[in-house]
């Protein structure tokens, strides 16, 4: 923050310092004024008058005056008469001002004869007497001790909202001068433009990797201020010189582009301090600003009396927003908010500068180029902070994110130390029931008939009864099988809000429910592993109807899962939700091992139907081209496409929506 500070108070002498000589250059113009010999001036109320009526009537009542502050009053037409000497001992070239009149025709009398010269704001830029920017100027060169008389038409615009002429009087700027100031104005212009562009184009180019929404009003913002520049300086007339129109709108401008950019700083400043969520009444004040300055923008192409009661309107909403965004600032700075006191920085110097300029304007500070140029200054030190105050923002957001990911790693390893946990559970289920079958062994001469119903929930009836006759089974091949995958999902999520004995008491009774529907429909349960169900039809009896009796299956069991879901989001409980896949091919199954021996299966199919799985749409039976070919009369089906499957590629799926009933 110190170092922001030191570059702006920096950047302050810079300009200061620019601008001692031109202020030199300003007194001594007021010493050079005394080359206008005489000034009388006439109010053509009639505005008919011309300059063969003004030089031939002899009785036209001129006043005269040589006081550069009489005031213009209420009049549009002014004619005045004036004598202009160059007392140097050499030849002298001089330019005349007339601010503030939007034609002036003058007429020069030099050894009896005329030259017309022709100036003004509303006058095309290639038809005024000398051409810079929206300065009404007429070059005028002397000989030595030679003096000249002219007559001038000075008309000033009926438009309130354009600049009016303070004074009758004419500047006198003697050339040298004129050119050492057009130098210093130029200079500072030109240097602030290209701070500017320069940070227009840095922060464009941070927008493209950051894609923050304020950057977006910060760049309007910073064109905004260009323009006005080189509006201001009259850039933008000398360069549109061909559209003769524009010099007449050329006053018209600054209006609309000062609401253009109140409104930018407005938006800026919502964005930037997130007011919508933030500060929710404030937001509402801020739609309600923004439109005003928006609305206030009409009344300019109106002009009259309309426009005349708008401008003082616009005047004080935009001192509405200075202060809102100044209140917003304040209260996130008391808040912690990152960034808010380079914000209330910025504001303070932009609101400082404008201080000084109008001060300057009004006469209560001295007028030369420090305070006249104040202004865009301090608009140019405030984007600059702005800039810092978007940097920092990024920062700001890396350490948000930094600290994100190590939230996000901590989840991590606590899913981990929960499915742990989990699966410790279960692993303490199965031995609890592994002994019970122990237990009962050691009883099945006298419990015969309930071991061998204890077998059969283990291991299906004929491997159980190979089992019981041999003493083990032998692997079999099948061509024609239909393996379902089916998993929970967010299980981990759901766990974490539940104790680990309701999770397995959960999970047990889901698979209950789902073994009566596996029975139910002739598919054999293979295993559980975790929160994955797993089932397979045709075997070990094979038969041709398993791809439909899989799929009936799994209609049931989403069902189900959907019907509980619907119960407990009624009753405000949390719930799961089930993705199902299926998939018809060979597998190879048999009974693995000699200890705590399992009925399993094996093949590409068993990966298949488990890629499906992952693959599946929530609450749908997903299933493979195989199954679809199989069971397509059966049931309802919509395609997905080709979905890719991970190690396996691009797989066309289908969703089984409905049994199909036949007529």
């Amino acid at each position: 923050m110190r170092k922001v500070i030191v570059a702006v108070l920096y950047f302050i002498i810079l300009i200061a310092g620019v601008n001692t000589q031109a202020q030199a250059d300003i007194i001594e113009l007021k010493q050079e004024e005394d080359i206008v010999d005489r000034f009388d001036y006439f109010i053509d109320e009639g505005q008919q008058l011309t300059i063969d009526q003004i030089l031939a009537d002899s009785h036209i009542n001129w006043s005269n005056s040589s006081d550069s502050k009489h005031a213009v009053g209420g009049s549009e037409v002014i004619w005045i008469r004036s004598r202009i000497r160059n007392g140097f001992d050499s030849q002298k070239e001089f330019f005349l001002e007339f601010d503030g009149y939007i034609d002036v025709q003058a007429w020069f009398l030099r050894d009896s004869a005329m030259e017309v010269r022709m100036t003004g704001h509303y006058v095309p830029f290639r038809n005024k007497d000398f051409g810079n920017g929206n300065r009404n100027l007429i070059h005028l060169s002397l000989s030595a001790d030679e003096e000249m008389e002219f007559y001038a038409r000075l008309v000033k615009s009926s438009d309130l909202l354009l600049n009016q002429p303070t004074s009758l009087f004419y500047e006198v700027i003697p050339f040298e001068i004129w050119v050492k100031n057009e130098i210093t104005r130029r200079g500072i212009f030109n240097l602030l433009i290209g701070i500017l562009v320069g940070m227009f184009f840095y922060n464009f180019f941070v927008y493209i990797s950051v894609r923050e929404r304020p950057f977006i009003f910060y760049l309007v913002l910073i064109a905004c201020f260009i323009f006005q520049i080189e509006h201001n300086g009259g850039y933008d007339v000398q360069f549109l010189q061909r559209f003769d129109g524009y010099a007449s709108i050329w006053g018209l401008v600054n209006i609309p582009l000062s609401n253009l950019t109140g409104a930018m700083v407005l938006l800026f400043c919502v964005g930037f301090f997130n007011v919508n969520e933030r500060y929710p009444a404030y937001f509402k004040i801020s739609r309600i600003l923004l439109w005003g300055l928006i609305l206030l923008t009409v009344p300019v192409f109106i002009g009259g009396k309309v426009a005349a009661i708008a401008m003082p309107v616009a005047f004080f909403l935009s001192l509405l927003v200075i202060i809102y965004v100044i209140t917003i600032a304040i209260k996130s700075l008391m808040a912690g908010y990152p960034s808010s006191g380079f914000y209330i920085l910025a504001q303070s110097v932009f609101l400082f500068s404008g201080i000084i300029q109008i001060l300057a304007l009004v006469g209560v500070l001295p007028l030369n180029q420090f305070t006249l140029y104040s202004a865009p200054a301090g608009s140019t030190i405030e984007l600059v902070l702005f800039s810092f105050v978007l940097a920092n923002r990024i920062n700001v957001l890396k350490r948000e994110n930094d600290l994100n990911q190590k939230e996000i790693i901590r989840q991590l390893k606590e899913r981990e130390e929960l499915q742990a946990n989990i699966n410790i559970q279960l692993e303490r289920k199965v031995a609890e029931r592994t002994q019970e079958i122990e237990q009962q062994k050691e009883l099945i001469e006298k419990e015969k008939i309930k071991s061998e119903k204890l077998l059969l929930n283990i291991l299906p009836k004929e491997i159980a009864k190979e089992l019981q006759e041999t003493g083990h089974a032998k692997a079999r091949h099948y061509h024609h099988a239909s393996v379902l995958f089916c998993d929970f999902v967010g299980f981990s999520e759901y766990a974490k809000m539940l104790s680990p004995r309701e999770v397995v008491e959960d999970l047990d009774f889901y698979f209950r429910a789902f073994d009566d529907i596996i029975e139910r429909f002739g598919l054999e349960k293979i295993k559980t592993i975790g929160d994955e169900y797993m089932a397979v039809g045709g075997i070990p009896v094979a038969n041709e109807t398993n791809a439909k009796d899989a799929i009936m299956a799994g209609l049931e069991i989403q069902m189900l899962v959907k019907s509980i879901r619907s119960q407990r989001q009624t009753a405000g409980e949390p719930y799961l939700e089930l993705r199902l896949g299926i998939h018809t091919g060979e597998v190879v199954a048999g009974v693995v091992g000699k200890n705590k021996f399992a009925y399993d299966v094996w093949g590409n199919t068993v990966n298949i139907a488990s890629r499906l799985e992952t693959a599946g749409l929530i609450g749908k039976v997903n299933v493979s081209f195989s199954t679809y070919r199989l069971a397509k009369d059966d049931f309802e089906f919509t395609p997905r496409g080709e979905i890719d499957m991970k190690n396996i590629g691009k797989t066309p799926m289908f969703t089984a929506d409905a049994y199909r009933e036949m007529s």
